[in-house]
């Protein structure tokens, strides 16, 4: 199993892989979804929302830090899918911290 990391701008030009692949789509509020182009070989798209701070950081109306819960979304999520994906994409805004 392979796994790539993009910044959002990157994810979103990208030309989905010919092979089975599962996407972690972050980004700092919901209701700025990133634009992700899906094929056949998509098994499936976990979306959340985060911010890239610390609990010591001035939080953003309407964002949230990264939780325990968040942290068992992905593992289910992967392992879920693990038998059958080739890859794993995920991205943020930068492709930096988050991802």
């Amino acid at each position: 199993m392979d796994f790539f990391v993009y910044s959002r701008k990157a994810i979103e030009q990208l030309r989905p892989p010919e092979v089975s692949h599962i996407i972690i789509s972050i980004t700092s509020r919901r209701e700025d979804v990133a634009v992700l182009r899906a094929n056949d070989h998509c098994l499936g798209i976990l979306r959340l929302t985060f911010l890239d701070a610390e609990e010591s950081s001035e939080p953003m109306l309407g964002a949230e830090l990264f939780s325990l819960d968040q942290a068992k979304e992905i593992w289910t999520f992967v392992e879920r899918h693990q038998e059958d994906v080739q890859r794993i994409l995920v991205h943020c805004d930068m492709g930096i911290s988050r991802s």
